[in-house]
């Protein structure tokens, strides 16, 4: 093992740029999943678990779209 108390590395560059979505209209995953995960780590986007909208689109009611591009844009702020 090497010894302890030399030179510490913070952060490695790779030098690679992160492909991050700054659009919710670009998740290629499934709303719905992104919604069942956030509303486990108890993050409420605008809409509930059994919301019927959602159920009758085809990926995610517009409060939830919303609620998960205004996460995004919160992120890009960061």
């Amino acid at each position: 093992m090497p010894a302890h108390g030399g030179q510490r590395i913070n952060a490695v560059d790779s030098g690679e740029t992160l492909n991050l979505v700054s659009d919710v209209t670009k998740v290629k995953t499934s709303l719905s999943v992104v919604k069942d995960r956030l509303l486990k780590g108890q993050i409420f986007l605008g809409c509930w678990e059994e919301c019927r909208n959602c159920q009758a689109a085809e990926n995610g009611c517009d409060s939830l779209r919303r609620g998960i591009q205004q996460l995004i844009d919160e992120g890009a702020e960061s």
